[in-house]
């Protein structure tokens, strides 16, 4: 009778735990959807989960193809673009160049592109104008392509942009670089020869956090976070790697620009939490960049300049950037270029041949 009792019991619990644990663990994922604590990047912008490793870079050089239309979408914007005949969003551009113009080369990801704005909005535009307006005779080519990274962005200049004969390259540097893009795909090594290119491969348990935002968090304590394989920056051997890696990238960028007659501005670009916050998240060596004394280098730190507007504005820096999507708005685009040009002028990188009075 005890044991008829006791086992009826004991199946009453065990139908209980049953129902308990799918109740709970489908209870959290509903709340987890709702709240959008554990949602990624893709899953806030596109609706759907896309694998940070199935990354479409378009070819070798991460660049889209040539003469093509597509939009830039968020869930607060949507703007077209059209390629010109290099792939990149900008005016056709011409491997002739007139001796009289100072020609600028801008890359870097979508923050360089114009990700958030209309096309006459994006930083490279805005710094154009700018610079016209103060008299410069100036070009600035716009080749920043969403998703890409400073390694992209080397191999493109060494191989094709530097027909264009720029005199000055600015190029963007994020802690999202640093601790995301290049982790992924990988160094210098991701080159396999001259034509081809191979990016990492996605871990083999990326299908459970792909179905399920509760693993996603019970996973992460253990070190499987599908945005940061490495560990991110709790990692420290890790991101002393990163460092070496991009200090070894300015200096190859500056030999280049050396060789071939440029000057190239870093200009290390604060995401909207960083603005929030004032401080990178990776941790940029902005002060011993400027001790190297490289020649053709110079560093602009994004984050002094947006703090700077916020003192003297008495707006937040984190309203140059859009609440949802986290990229620039027009406004912020617009400090961008305010920025990259005070850099620019305070350190006299255009020769005064260039400034419209000077013309004979």
């Amino acid at each position: 009778m005890l044991l008829k009792v006791f086992t009826q019991v004991s199946e009453k619990r065990i139908a209980y735990v049953v129902w308990l644990v799918p109740s709970v663990l489908t209870g959290t994922e509903v709340l987890l959807l709702i709240s959008g604590v554990a949602c990624t990047y893709t899953e806030n912008r596109l609706g759907y989960y896309q694998s940070p490793y199935e990354q479409n870079m378009g070819n070798f050089y991460g660049t889209r193809g040539p003469n093509t239309d597509h939009y830039l979408q968020g869930p607060e914007f949507s703007y077209p673009r059209t390629t010109n005949s290099w792939g990149h969003v900008d005016k056709e551009w011409s491997v002739e160049k007139d001796v009289r113009t100072f020609r600028i080369i801008t890359l870097g990801d979508s923050f360089t592109e114009g990700d958030g704005s209309p096309a006459d909005s994006c930083y490279p535009t805005l710094l154009e104008n700018r610079l016209t307006r103060l008299g410069y005779r100036v070009e600035v080519l716009n080749a920043g392509i969403c998703g890409s990274d400073p390694i992209f962005g080397y191999r493109n200049l060494m191989d094709r942009l530097i027909t264009l004969r720029p005199d000055l390259v600015v190029q963007t540097v994020s802690s999202d670089d640093m601790l995301f893009d290049i982790p992924l795909r990988g160094g210098m090594e991701r080159f396999v020869n001259d034509s081809m290119l191979q990016l990492k491969s996605a871990p083999k348990w990326e299908f459970i956090v792909a179905a399920s935002h509760t693993w996603r968090l019970l996973l992460k304590p253990f070190g499987l976070d599908i945005n940061n394989p490495q560990g991110g920056i709790d990692n420290e051997s890790h991101v002393s790697a990163m460092r070496k890696l991009l200090q070894d990238l300015i200096n190859k960028q500056d030999s280049l620009g050396v060789n071939r007659g440029f000057h190239t501005v870093w200009a290390v670009l604060p995401m909207k939490h960083e603005a929030r916050s004032n401080s990178f998240v990776f941790p940029f060596d902005v002060s011993g960049w400027k001790m190297l004394n490289l020649t053709g280098t110079s560093v602009s730190n994004l984050l002094e300049c947006y703090s700077s507007y916020a003192l003297t504005s008495g707006r937040p820096s984190n309203e140059l950037y859009w609440v949802i999507d986290g990229h620039h708005n027009s406004n912020g685009y617009s400090q961008m270029a305010e920025c990259v040009s005070a850099h620019i002028l305070e350190h006299r990188l255009i020769p005064d041949t260039f400034r419209q009075h000077a013309e004979q």
